[in-house]
């Protein structure tokens, strides 16, 4: 009889590997094959170095500790691992990422469109923050009770 442990480490491996669309995931890989070695914006294929930093953010801002949903906005979401973690504690979630038409930006948003798909996450905004610009109001159904930014870039 296995009597070890489960730690949280273990708990979020094995909802890793449940939620994850692993053929969409090995398609994104095949359609990169230096993603392993590169610094582009598909290093983020790199499972095992993204999924254990973003689940790090996630437990220091103690969003395994909340006892209730809460709703989590992060500003220059990406690839989504974040967000990931966050609605796998039970969280509802939403990215905030630049517009697509913005031409520099085309090769990033689709990649980042096809993680989403592939984490299964729910939603992505699309808008530019401007300095000293408040976001429109009307730009998101609900207010957040936890707004973050972790790689984001201004």
């Amino acid at each position: 009889m296995n009597t070890a442990v489960k730690t949280e480490k273990d708990f979020f491996v094995e909802i890793l590997q449940k939620q994850i669309d692993w053929d969409k995931f090995n398609r994104l890989r095949e359609e990169y094959p230096d993603w392993a070695t590169t610094k582009h914006v598909h290093k983020y294929l790199n499972i095992a170095e993204w999924y254990p930093v973003s689940l790090k953010h996630a437990l220091m801002l103690d969003l395994d500790k909340t006892k209730k949903p809460l709703k989590i906005l992060d500003i220059g979401s990406g690839a989504g691992y974040f967000l990931f973690i966050c609605r796998n504690l039970g969280h509802n979630v939403t990215g905030l990422d630049l517009p697509p038409e913005k031409e520099h930006f085309e090769p990033m948003f689709t990649f980042y469109k096809r993680m989403f798909e592939v984490l299964n996450l729910p939603k992505r905004v699309y808008y530019e923050i401007k300095r000293l610009t408040p976001l429109p109001k009307n730009l998101f159904d609900a207010k957040f009770d936890v707004i973050t930014s972790i790689y984001g870039l201004f």
